[in-house]
């Protein structure tokens, strides 16, 4: 009797596996490789605008010949633009015209605008409008601050959310199950000497933000850099952005994160409330 019970476990088993092989199989069929390989040349050239195809090629460890297919495919396409003298590649104004697109489809960002102009009235200071994104946080948006020596990162740049107060608004969006899945899959990497790398900290520092409705940053993403930060909700209070007040720290005295700090609070909650929020 014990060998028949062996055997069938040994048969589900064995059927499990088979079922598992096919799936996998099934989804490696459907998965275009040179696709792939084309998406990765685009990547890489919007981190390292105007290479050869040389430098394409070894950088992605493809064939010259592959190399060259693709560019060439996606360079007619127009994808990709050619340098005066047919040595170098970078991405063309189609990408560009594709990200404004996707942006465009943010209907939120458009409503926060006119709060981030009033925030930065206010402040004279930068004004960044963040989401999650490859658990990153992506920017979305933002309004310089008219001062000279101020935080300038372009749109689309990300950072790491335990370390910026975007990130940490975000992060505090998430149920107590989620954030400790978030924080037993990622390592807390030091950005600076002052970044919160412990766990048990940043928990803390989580559940803070949930309770006073605002993040910070204190030079923990960028030396000399305090950011304040407040999120965005829409139903069920689930966060879907955050907006950040930064500055160099000298700038950010007590008196003055006090003000923006609950201009930025009534700001977002603003938005929150015209993007379906309830209170």
């Amino acid at each position: 009797m014990n060998r028949l019970n062996q055997k069938s476990k040994d048969e589900q088993t064995s059927l499990h596996t088979k079922l598992h092989q096919a799936e996998t199989s099934k989804k490696e069929y459907f998965r275009v490789k040179s696709l792939r390989k084309a998406l990765g040349i685009i990547e890489l050239l919007a981190q390292r605008p105007k290479m050869t195809l040389s430098e394409l090629s070894e950088s992605l460890s493809l064939t010259k010949s592959n190399i060259h297919r693709l560019v060439l495919t996606l360079k007619e396409c127009g994808y990709l633009e050619q340098s005066p003298d047919g040595n170098k590649y970078s991405l063309s104004l189609k990408i560009f015209q594709i990200g404004c697109s996707l942006r465009n489809q943010f209907d939120f960002v458009s409503i926060a605008l006119p709060f981030m102009e009033n925030l930065a009235s206010l402040s004279q200071e930068t004004i960044n409008l963040g989401i999650w994104y490859e658990d990153r946080v992506l920017l979305l948006e933002k309004i310089l601050s008219p001062e000279q020596l101020r935080l300038d990162s372009p749109i689309g740049n990300s950072d790491p959310l335990h370390s910026t107060a975007l990130g940490r608004c975000l992060l505090a969006g998430l149920s107590e199950v989620d954030l400790e899945i978030f924080l037993r899959s990622h390592t807390l990497d030091a950005v600076t000497r002052n970044t919160v790398t412990n766990p048990n900290v940043l928990r803390g520092i989580i559940r803070n933000t949930r309770k006073l409705g605002f993040a910070v940053d204190d030079e923990e993403t960028l030396e000399g850099v305090y950011c304040i930060a407040a999120p965005i909700r829409i139903e069920h209070g689930r966060v879907v952005a955050a907006i950040s007040i930064s500055a160099p720290k000298f700038r950010m005295k007590d008196d003055k994160i006090e003000v923006l700090k609950n201009a930025l609070i009534e700001n977002t909650h603003s938005i929150s409330l015209k993007i379906g929020y309830s209170f």
